[in-house]
């Protein structure tokens, strides 16, 4: 015997008017109606799927396509990002980049590039002719980009004036 089985049986009979306005509105008018009610209440019927969920969405085309797949996916997935990369993996990228940093600035160290004209006179180098010429020409394009954007110009969130 089953639990369905077990429960009809322990149900207490139906009251003789029916409901309690004494209609007879949803009650089983025979046994065999009675059996298929639980029947159908108890077993879900396989022809007819359960609840499913669809995200419509309207892609940058304005086509709307379905996206229940990508629901379905990302169902049971972590409220943050999973790690892409090992630690090892990690370290050595970082030992990599502070290798390239270190080989960058021995190699500024050893040719710093043009000097302008005060570094020049502080270093007591203002005489050289060919450090005079090259300090000039940075001192020009400095000068140059000065007026090209002149104190505050730059980022004013938006705001123009």
């Amino acid at each position: 015997m089953g639990i369905l089985e077990f429960m009809a049986a322990r149900r207490p009979p139906a009251p003789p008017g029916g409901g309690p306005d004494g209609s007879n509105r949803g009650a089983p008018q025979s046994a065999a109606e009675d059996g298929r009610m639980r029947q159908r209440s108890a077993v879900p019927d396989p022809n007819r799927p359960g609840l499913t969920v669809t995200h419509l969405d309207r892609g940058v085309d304005g086509l709307v396509t379905e996206r229940r797949e990508t629901v379905k996916a990302n169902v049971f997935r972590p409220y943050h990002n999973l790690p892409t990369m090992s630690l090892e993996e990690f370290a050595q990228q970082e030992m990599e980049d502070a290798m390239r940093r270190e080989a960058a600035s021995k190699a500024a160290e050893e040719n710093p590039g043009p000097r302008r004209m005060d570094q020049l006179e502080r270093d007591g180098d203002e005489d050289d002719a060919e450090l005079a010429e090259q300090a000039a020409y940075k001192d020009r394009a400095w000068d140059d980009w000065k007026d090209d954007h002149p104190r505050g110009m730059g980022n004013k969130m938006g705001k123009r004036f």
